[in-house]
This record gives structure tokens, sequence and C-alpha cells, in this order.
């Protein structure tokens, strides 16, 4: 699952309930701290070493991983494959010459 804006992210908790692994991709480290915040979730940071000055935050609770990177950057050599991608509106907030990245 991949979302620009994490005041969406999971739909409602309940996908990482379901067994399914959440994978969200965030430029903000504020957005990604609030989300876990707000869903009372604890989380460990970690670099990301196939992305210089990124960092994955892993829910300890759930199996949620954020990364804060550039959505651009991000690609399934970081994090596998997926079997579904979910974009609450990232990309129309994209400046419309980037979209075609």
């Amino acid at each position: 699952m991949e979302m620009g804006l994490l005041k969406m992210l999971l739909v409602n908790p309940r996908l990482a309930d379901q067994g399914h692994s959440v994978v969200g991709v965030e430029i903000s480290e504020k957005a990604i701290k609030q989300f876990f915040v707000e869903n009372n979730l604890t989380y460990k940071e970690e670099p990301v070493p196939s992305l210089p000055g990124a960092t994955v935050y892993k829910s300890a609770e759930r199996n949620v991983s954020l990364y804060r990177c550039d959505l651009f950057s991000f690609s399934s050599s970081v994090a596998g494959q997926f079997g579904a991608i979910w974009d609450r509106g990232s990309l129309v907030a994209i400046n419309p010459r980037d979209r075609e990245k």
C-alpha cells in the first residue's frame, strides 16, 4: 500500500489486523510520527541502505512499515512487490510535469 497522506493510511487500522502488510511512503517525518502517536503504536527507526537518506519506521504492534523518502525513489527493490497499491491523492499534489516519473 502506498500513500502520500498518512491521515488515510490503513483506510482503517484493521488492514494490518487482517494480516495484510501495510507499507507507506511519506516525505514528512512529522506526519509519520503523528500517525504512530494517533494510532497508539510504538515504532523503531532504521536506515534504508538501498535509499541513501531514507528511514523506515516499523510498528512493534502491527505489520506496518512507513518509509520516509521521495516517492519517486521508492521501488520494489526496496520493499518487494505488492498485491495492491492505493493512493489517496498524492499524485494530484505532484507537479504535472513530474507525474511521468
